[in-house]
């Protein structure tokens, strides 16, 4: 049977625009991939450059109530590629007695371990690449300025927002405690220069553990967290992404329409394995 020449050219646009329909996504999907290929490979060449095999010295003392610790890195790397001979971290909490024989600390009994591992390093003026404009790791600083990448990935995005409005929603609305040196350690990201955290949790003291959030208003105004749960004391993160579902859970009170939540909407990369941590950042709109 012979088909007419309308319906024949009916039949042809038809298969072009659904090809072009088909194609198209396929087109943008490839140049977002590679670019973001691209950022990666970037972001990661930086990351092995600066990463060093060092042995972690750990002096840990308790007098007088107060719980010391004295962190040493050293390794070759550090001196021949940064000029730092040791990177050095001192820290001093508030401890009562009661507390320190409570988590076995025994006064003037001081306790030495090491370690070896690969670390990441770098000084002040040789700031970490990022990830789509977005700061994936955060940084302790050293005595003479310098700065070690810790394994706490950042974990949440609050876009629109300020400090200040995303603080009170977590401390004023649920409760939770702006805590500061001595009782946490000030952590930094990088935003076109160092920025010191924000800190709040569930605790301020959290001896046996609890739930913790640090923040940084960026430059573009995009504030940024780093959310982990705490083991008992000495603390330590012991899961991410249970912090970071908790406190997304904050701004999707049900009387509260001011923000809306896109659990793991922002790729970071930032994968950890233990404690686990997607590389997904939830994002928070205003």
């Amino acid at each position: 049977m012979k088909m007419k020449k309308g319906a024949l050219f009916l039949s042809l646009m038809m298969v072009v625009v659904l090809s072009v329909m088909v194609m198209v996504p396929m087109v943008s999907a490839d140049e977002t991939t590679t670019d973001m290929q691209v950022q990666e490979k970037i972001t990661n060449e930086w990351q092995e450059s600066h990463k060093f095999k060092v042995t972690q010295t750990t002096i840990s003392t308790y007098k007088d109530g107060v719980y010391e610790t004295i962190t040493i890195y050293s390794g070759n790397g550090l001196k021949e590629k940064l000029g730092i001979e040791n990177f050095i971290v001192v820290r001093k909490i508030p401890l009562e007695s009661q507390d320190a024989e409570k988590f076995g600390i025994i006064e003037s009994n001081p306790k030495i371990s090491k370690k070896e591992s690969y670390e990441v390093f770098t000084t002040a003026t040789d700031p970490p690449r990022i990830l789509r404009s977005y700061p994936q790791w955060i940084y302790e600083k050293d005595i003479w300025g310098n700065y070690h990448q810790l394994n706490e990935p950042t974990n949440m995005i609050w876009k629109y927002s300020t400090l200040t409005d995303v603080r009170n929603e977590i401390w004023i609305d649920h409760d939770w405690y702006h805590v500061m040196v001595p009782y946490e350690d000030t952590y930094y990201i990088y935003d076109g220069g160092w920025r010191a955290d924000y800190g709040l949790a569930d605790d301020p003291f959290r001896l046996s553990g609890g739930y913790h959030i640090r923040l940084w208003e960026l430059s573009d105004g995009d504030v940024i967290g780093a959310a982990h749960q705490d083991s008992s004391f000495p603390h330590h993160a012991v899961g991410f992404e249970n912090a970071e579902n908790l406190i997304a859970g904050f701004f999707q009170d049900p009387d509260d329409s001011a923000w809306r939540v896109y659990p793991n909407l922002e790729y970071l990369g930032n994968q950890v394995s233990s404690p686990y941590n997607n590389g997904y950042a939830t994002m928070t709109y205003v």
